[in-house]
């Protein structure tokens, strides 16, 4: 945007609010300035002279004040007319602003870090440094982010009853207090809680528990939620430390609180790198230790109250333990009537506890899950009395085949229904069931199991919560979620959303625009299309063993890839990915799928995707009506590898193809000018085209071909660019000229698509405009050059439209991402356009930009160190 077309400041604001007001009073001081004094007290000649002069000098005050408000706004409505007259005069539209279209991105991989609003609107999780906020009303994926955060999001959650509050902790130890205003979401309030990170935190009527890798447990009050500690974007440090908790060489992992049985008071469960679960009362305004419960053999990873469970006569509370042995404990907490049976029930637990342990010596590996039944005794005083609890071991559920990672109570009263996850890659429903002849007992039984049977997702469930009483969402290791809903009495697998877990480095768009491809560090491949009004991830056509870096469309169904390796790999699509994508509307043509195989698979011990000919039947999705699931992507969409290319003789680190879709550029890491070369193949029959292209001493980052294939620019980490030429009679492309354009290393480079015109982006805080289309002994210095707050790390021009405005796209390394706007006639104009706000932004270096080539589309994506994969539509 145009300097002279920026917003009014908030002091501007100001002074035009107070100049509506000194007219008021202006107005109202008229009178009372020129009419005679009235009244029956008689005044002297000294009073009379005193008040007439202080009657003259306040009207003389607001006229001056109101006449200087009024020069304000007419400076103001210059400005505007002026800017409106600039941007007529350069045909660049007034006003522009950004949407987010699609973002995808993966859940962090923390046990705490996702939690679901009161009323089971929004899902929040945690994403790298970031809250990605997901709709599941309007099903139409993340909606929303919330950014500011130092650290990695390792543990959030909304406030108990409320949807507008939420409370966030970071890997470096700060706790953060979000709140919801009419602008969005806002920082209300931020402090340094631990030295270390947050690994836990809970939530109960105002106070916050938080748990540090410190091993300190620390208690704070939490700010009034009726504080507007968030307004004008101020934060302020108002978390109150009213107590901290050392917990020895051990640190938190889990934590749950709730409310004592028939009492106000909390009862605060821990769990410790021990195989003990603790729990803590509030005695006066300090929590102590109360009990330490054992039983389990292994770390406790997850705790949850029932708040909902009851016996007969009086109100309990039942508590859940997950532990990294495998299984799951329940144990109740009631409040103790009497004392009469004190003594002597002591005694038999002791008896029992013994015998007990005398057998567990005898069962070896079953020595953890012995059962005991003792009474745990702990008194709560209060300023009324002294009130007395016992806690008592309940019941042991076994069903997950390794640890488990979550655990939580459905939220309704009318039935006690558990769910758990684990990493053998299932997801649990636990509840009880009557027996007996006069269904006086209850045993506990998994009525249902999701996920994926035998465990062969590696990692399987970091964690799983309820969204409401009829639905469920778990987050696995490699950070996609699986959602299921009871419908029509039977629970089903809903879409989720999807996305990398590591940095991505590379995004490319099908020719024709249909949807996008990425490549990121976590490994994968994957092509993100539209169905419907929404976006989601169509396909995983890569499951690597190295990290990926970029991938570039051949055609329409044919993509090469190079990751951490000397080799450049190239796909082609499957007949199940031809069938879904003409099935959803995204492309209709007369390839049916048909005559290619239908699908492919990794062998064991390789690298390369292997068409399939055989037992088809058994690995296609049969349906092919409707965008695959996590499971799915993950099991069933790779495309079979067609093609290896081999030349450099170091790891891959940039590819790109030629407009014509006919020669793809490849360079790799070097330290020499022997290797910092870039290699060309032809895309047909993938063999060498002409020699290597030299000039670079040190890593080739980028290379782009101009708009007909005559030029190819190449940027490095040796600060220059070299462009190389073609003529027709020739097959093989030659030096031309070369610059050493910029004081650090230059990430990315883009050619304009009507001219001979390109960009270098460079992390000298600067992006370079150069014209290629004259001699090329002039060609050494820019004809534009833009300075920037931050290095570029991404550039990317848009094609013109009908008034000739070009749009140029730059990332940033801090996440920013700028408009920049011209015109085809004065390509040594640029002015900003527009700078992403921060709920639109990266929150880290962002790797590339690129418009999407439909040309009634305004659309923009971009990758990003954060782990996501953004579009953002641009209206004006």
């Amino acid at each position: 945007m145009h300097p002279s077309c920026m917003p009014l400041s908030a002091n501007t604001k100001m002074l035009c609010y107070a100049a509506n007001i000194f007219d008021i009073v202006m107005v109202l001081s008229i009178p009372w300035a020129c009419e005679p004094l009235q009244g029956n007290y008689h005044w002297t000649l000294e009073e009379m002279n005193l008040f007439s002069m202080m009657r003259l000098k306040f009207f003389s005050f607001t006229v001056i004040t109101s006449l200087s408000c009024l020069l304000l706004s007419a400076v103001h409505l210059f400005r505007s007319c002026f800017a409106a007259f600039y941007y007529l005069l350069l045909g660049l539209p007034h006003l522009m602003y950004a949407s987010l279209c699609y973002l995808a991105t993966a859940v962090n991989r923390h046990y705490h870090c996702c939690s679901a609003s009161s009323d089971s609107s929004l899902v929040a999780f945690g994403s790298n440094k970031f809250i990605a906020l997901w709709n599941l009303v309007d099903d139409k994926g993340i909606v929303e982010i919330i950014t500011g955060h130092a650290g990695n999001i390792t543990c959030l959650k909304f406030v108990s009853g409320e949807q507008n509050f939420l409370i966030a902790g970071d890997d470096q130890g700060n706790l953060y207090l979000h709140r919801k205003c009419t602008e969005g979401w806002q920082l209300a309030c931020s402090v340094k809680a631990h030295p270390h990170a947050i690994s836990t935190l809970v939530e109960w009527d105002g106070l916050v528990v938080t748990g540090s890798s410190d091993s300190t447990l620390k208690f704070w009050g939490m700010p009034l939620k009726d504080a507007s500690t968030a307004q004008n974007g101020q934060t302020d440090n108002s978390f109150n430390l009213t107590q901290e908790l050392k917990t020895g060489k051990r640190f938190p992992l889990s934590m749950a609180i709730a409310s004592l049985p028939d009492s106000s008071e909390p009862l605060l469960a821990v769990g410790l790198t021990d195989t003990r679960i603790r729990l803590y009362v509030r005695q006066g305004k300090q929590f102590v230790e109360a009990v330490s419960l054992s039983g389990h053999e292994d770390w406790v990873k997850a705790l949850a109250f029932n708040t909902a469970n009851s016996v007969v006569g009086q109100t309990s509370l039942m508590l859940s333990s997950g532990s990294q042995d495998g299984t799951i404990r329940l144990w109740e907490i009631l409040p103790v009537a009497g004392r009469e049976e004190k003594s002597t029930k002591a005694l038999e637990d002791q008896l029992l506890d013994d015998f007990e342990a005398s057998l567990g010596e005898l069962a070896g590996d079953e020595a953890g899950r012995q059962i005991s039944t003792k009474q745990h005794l702990f008194r709560v005083s209060t300023n009324e009395s002294v009130r007395q609890y016992q806690v008592t071991f309940d019941a042991l559920l076994i069903g997950h085949d390794a640890g488990v990672t979550d655990i939580a109570w459905k939220p309704s009263g009318c039935d006690h229904v558990l769910l758990s996850s684990s990493v053998d890659s299932s997801v649990i429903l636990w509840s009880p069931s009557s027996i007996g002849p006069n269904k006086e007992s209850q045993i506990w039984t998994n009525h249902h199991r999701f996920g994926d049977v035998g465990g062969q997702r590696l990692g399987g469930f970091v964690g799983a919560l309820w969204v409401n009483e009829h639905e469920i969402i778990a987050w696995g290791w490699n950070g996609g979620t699986r959602r299921w809903g009871f419908i029509d009495d039977q629970w089903s697998e809903l879409q989720a959303v999807t996305g990398h877990a590591s940095p991505v480095h590379g995004i490319d768009w099908e020719p024709s625009g249909r949807y996008l491809v990425s490549a990121s560090i976590d490994q994968t491949v994957r092509i993100h299309g539209p169905h419907g009004p929404k976006w989601l991830e169509l396909a995983r056509p890569q499951t690597h063993g190295y990290d990926c870096i970029q991938a570039a469309f051949l055609s329409d169904l044919r993509f090469a890839s190079i990751s951490d390796e000397k080799v450049t790999r190239v796909f082609d699509a499957p007949g199940a990915f031809v069938q879904l994508t003409n099935g959803l509307g995204i492309r209709v043509d007369e390839d049916d799928g048909q005559n290619r195989p239908m699908v492919a698979n990794v062998p064991p011990l390789g690298l390369s995707n292997k068409a399939m000919i055989d037992d088809v039947d058994q690995q296609v999705n049969p349906s092919l009506s409707r965008p695959p699931f996590e499971a799915e992507l993950a099991a069933t969409t790779l495309w079979p590898e067609i093609e290896k290319i081999f030349g450099h003789g170091y790891e891959s680190i940039s590819l790109s193809v030629s407009r014509s879709k006919t020669l793809i550029a490849t360079s790799c890491k070097a330290t020499t000018a022997k290797h910092a070369v870039v290699r060309l193949y032809d895309a047909q029959t993938f063999k060498p085209f002409g020699s290597p292209l030299h000039g670079h001493t040190l890593t080739v980052t980028k290379t782009a071909f101009n708009k007909d294939d005559r030029l190819i620019l190449a940027v490095g980490k040796d600060r220059t660019w070299h462009l190389f030429g073609r003529h027709d009679s020739q097959n093989e492309y030659e030096p031309i000229v070369a610059c050493k354009a910029h004081a650090r290393v230059v990430w990315d480079c883009s050619w304009m698509h009507e001219v001979d015109i390109f960009a270098t982006a460079s992390r000298d805080k600067t992006v370079k405009v150069w014209d290629a289309s004259g001699d090329p002994t002039k060609m050494q210095k820019p004809i534009a050059t833009i300075k920037l707050e931050q290095g570029a790390t991404a550039v990317d021009f848009r094609p013109a439209d009908d008034s000739g405005m070009v749009l140029m796209a730059i990332g940033l390394e801090n996440g920013d991402i700028l408009i920049y706007a011209g015109s085809l006639g004065s390509s040594h104009d640029w002015s900003l356009h527009l700078k992403l706000p921060p709920s639109l932004a990266h929150s880290d270096h962002v790797r590339s930009v690129r418009w999407r080539p439909e040309r009634n589309l305004l659309q923009l994506a971009s990758c990003s160190d954060d782990h996501s994969v953004r579009i953002l539509e641009l209206k004006q």
